[in-house]
């Protein structure tokens, strides 16, 4: 449960924004953009909740659609992502939160804050960790070693070097005994005791049992795969990886249901919330071929692509002989790739859409 980054960062030096408006018609949807925002001397990164992260000399900030500053560009990083409607930010060391107004809603003066989850946050103090709610009263004692964010109501907490779990409200609910622990996802939690790594429920009992043919997947690489494998539970489904480096998908009984036939297989993320998608689909790679399979294994996109990554909630950007187009979800080509770069919808804007002339379509993909 290594510290969260908050240096992962999308530079673009000048950045048109598009704003997208979807139609919905009774077999597909359009989209049409048009140009809003030119960005000149700022960098354009993120966009979280109708806000979009900016970087000038240095410095870190929030402005509006309209380009209004609205959380001022002075901090010196600045999380990913919004929690619980409030943002991670450094100033001269420290750490706190501002909300989506700018204001400072958590002192900076921790040495390091990580996202609310369930209405707490993990707090870094002196070397230590504890929880705070957004009150910025310390609910549970800063006197942990490492933590987890908390998840279906508990926390992985660390002592001594060993790991146990405890509820919101600080009580111990599977004693110290691990030598690593992940959260919670669908019931169930990654462990590692005496170097024997398994998924135990909510009353600390082992329920897959992981043997030594294949490891859970764990990485995160949003700037190239445009995806991850975090180790939790996903739609009923972990990622897995043989010694040989080909992976496959493991159930909830410990069943492999994808055979480990792929040289590549990752959750898709929501690029707005920084996370897996909704959906039971995943990202998977035989040579330099991308395709989509269900957890079920059943292909939903063949493997054809150069490259497949998050669009919006429903629809997927992928690459075929280096133009980029849409798909859905099940697989319907809605926008033909003929663009040389199509980026995301966040926030009901799109990064920058781009003909073979250098110029915003006036549609999004369809013009």
């Amino acid at each position: 449960m290594s510290r969260l980054s908050w240096l992962v960062r999308l530079s673009i030096i000048t950045l048109s924004i598009l704003t997208i408006v979807s139609q919905a018609s009774a077999s597909e949807k359009s989209y049409t953009c048009a140009p809003t925002l030119d960005l000149q001397e700022t960098e354009g990164l993120y966009f979280f909740e109708g806000l979009i992260e900016v970087e000038k000399n240095g410095k870190y900030g929030f402005v509006n659609k309209k380009g209004q500053n609205v959380i001022p560009i002075e901090y010196d990083s600045i999380s990913p992502k919004f929690s619980d409607g409030v943002l991670g930010v450094e100033k001269d060391g420290k750490y706190g939160f501002v909300d989506s107004k700018g204001k400072e809603v958590i002192s900076v003066a921790y040495d390091f804050v990580e996202y609310f989850s369930e209405g707490l946050a993990a707090v870094h103090r002196e070397g230590k960790v504890g929880f705070i709610d957004k009150q910025d009263k310390v609910v549970i004692p800063i006197i942990y070693d490492d933590v987890s964010s908390f998840s279906e109501g508990v926390a992985a907490v660390q002592r001594n070097g060993e790991y146990g779990y405890i509820n919101s409200k600080g009580k111990m609910v599977i004693y110290f005994q691990f030598d690593f622990a992940q959260q919670f996802s669908e019931g169930l939690a990654q462990v590692i005791k005496d170097g024997k790594e398994s998924y135990i429920n909510k009353k600390g009992r082992e329920v897959i049992s992981i043997d030594n043919s294949y490891n859970i997947a764990i990485f995160e690489d949003y700037s190239e795969e445009y995806g991850f494998a975090n180790g939790h539970l996903t739609n009923g489904v972990l990622i897995v990886q043989n010694k040989e480096g080909r992976y496959g998908l493991l159930n909830k009984r410990g069943k492999l249901v994808i055979p480990l036939e792929y040289d590549y297989i990752v959750q898709l993320i929501d690029s707005e919330k920084m996370i897996e998608r909704e959906g039971n689909i995943v990202k998977v790679k035989k040579g330099n071929e991308y395709g989509l399979i269900n957890s079920s294994g059943e292909l939903v996109l063949p493997l054809e692509y150069e490259d497949i990554r998050s669009f919006s909630n429903k629809l997927l950007v992928v690459k075929n002989n280096g133009k980029y187009g849409l798909v859905d979800e099940k697989g319907r080509v809605i926008v033909e790739p003929k663009y040389d770069e199509l980026g995301s919808i966040i926030s009901n804007m799109a990064e920058a859409v781009k003909n073979e002339e250098d110029k915003f379509t006036n549609r999004c993909g369809m013009g």
